[in-house]
């Protein structure tokens, strides 16, 4: 799967990479923002940037149907993985083999840890200069955290305990390894990294160090925004199965921790011994139980093309994250004139429209109270949502967004050119 700009028989200034691209968030969704804003953005006459992935969707995820745009490429490889202390699985990928061009890349931008130490064990992978190769990570904590969280979920013991925590210290320690490879990082904003590698105040310390002398480039976001709903917010309402009536209250992600998911169940939990006017809808999936309520409702996960129709129905978002990278969630609620209320944590931190009510206590009580202050008029909240549209048209639209990787991809090529 190739998506390319200005072309690459001429040279690819700025590459990006990771192992599949598709709708949603992570590495793979925001590859597929990044593609929609080339398509729609075209070719530069000084700059040239491309996206270019190891797999189709299809092969790793065959229950889901991409487009036919998005199949185009298969090169199929079997993934083996071996066993961590005896206990922890932990990916040990190669490619099958990358294009040449790959490694004649002006600049190389791997999408996670994951995907660089990947090609680091492939054969025939070596980036034009060391000083070419930048990596962007994804997630809200880091690669080794995931890992752990995944490993210790539904498992409880001394033992497991012990095992996860020596598997992290392995992780965490070879990816800081790995930082000495590459030149620096590409984030959405520096607090995307707040959460990394805090379960060591060493290891902390040694990424702040690297840091300090890396270079570290902000690339603030942007997304397309969903389509425009086809049907209006009462009719949505009652499509959904939604009380009319009352003032909906939305969580639209992942069901996990790291979102604030159970911080948003003890609301709705709080929300239900009290005779108040809300409701509450969940868009999205995961491990995290869901709210035993009358008062709550869970849609699910919803696909981009009727996303929207839901969304349309929410008076005002919750984000109450833990712990946050950069949900383009909020970029798009934000995008249909909707309120937020959000945690004071990662990279949300930076996210200055005058719509998002910042939240530092990570405490129900004082959630509900906020939600009950910023809800009490209706004009209030029409007011914040319009704010929260005009933030977005002025700053966090795809085609800003794009104008950002463009001026990136002069810098980076620039510096690559004159060391």
């Amino acid at each position: 799967m190739t998506f390319k700009h200005y072309g690459e028989e001429q040279g690819v200034d700025l590459l990006h990479t990771y192992f599949y691209v598709r709708e949603g968030g992570g590495a793979a969704g925001y590859l597929w923002h990044l593609k929609q804003a080339l398509n729609r953005r075209g070719s530069w006459s000084d700059v040239s940037i491309m996206v270019d992935v190891a797999y189709s969707a299809a092969e790793l995820f065959p229950a889901i149907r991409p487009s036919s745009a998005e199949s185009d490429r298969t090169r199929v490889v079997s993934w083996p993985a071996v066993v961590l202390g005896g206990m922890l699985k932990k990916h040990t990928r190669r490619l099958p083999h990358v294009p040449e061009f790959w490694s004649s890349a002006k600049v190389f931008v791997a999408h996670t840890f994951d995907f660089a130490l990947t090609l680091f064990r492939t054969k025939g992978f070596q980036p034009k200069e060391p000083s070419a190769l930048f990596l962007m990570p994804h997630a809200p904590t880091d690669e080794a955290e995931e890992t752990l969280k995944r490993w210790l979920a539904g498992r409880a013991g001394s033992l497991q305990a012990f095992l996860g925590t020596t598997a992290w210290w392995l992780l965490a320690i070879q990816q800081l390894r790995l930082l000495k490879r590459v030149r620096g990082l590409i984030v959405p904003y520096k607090q995307c990294l707040d959460a990394y590698f805090v379960r060591s105040a060493l290891l902390r310390q040694r990424f702040e160090s690297w840091l300090a002398r890396s270079a570290l480039y902000e690339v603030p976001p942007g997304v397309l925004p969903l389509p425009e709903p086809k049907i209006n917010s009462a009719q949505a309402r009652r499509f959904y199965g939604l009380p009319s009536d009352k003032i909906i209250v939305g969580f639209v992600g992942r069901y996990h921790t790291d979102k604030g998911f159970p911080l948003f169940r003890q609301i709705v939990e709080i929300s239900d011994k009290q005779d108040d006017q809300f409701f509450f809808v969940s868009i999205g999936n995961g491990p995290e139980s869901k709210p035993m309520s009358k008062k709550y409702k869970d849609l699910g996960w919803l696909n981009r093309g009727i996303l929207s129709q839901a969304l349309s129905a929410v008076d005002i978002f919750l984000f109450p994250n833990r712990v946050a990278y950069m949900d383009l969630a909020l970029l798009e609620v934000m995008a249909m004139s909707k309120p937020v209320i959000a945690a004071y944590v990662g990279g949300h931190r930076r996210l200055n429209a005058p719509g998002i009510v910042r939240v530092f206590k990570m405490d129900a009580d004082w959630w509900y109270k906020v939600l009950r202050e910023h809800t009490a008029s209706q004009y209030h909240l029409k007011s914040m949502g319009e704010k929260n549209r005009i933030c977005f048209q002025s700053e966090y639209t795809i085609e800003a967004w794009i104008d950002r990787h463009c001026q990136l991809a002069r810098e980076l090529t620039a510096m690559s050119l004159s060391m």
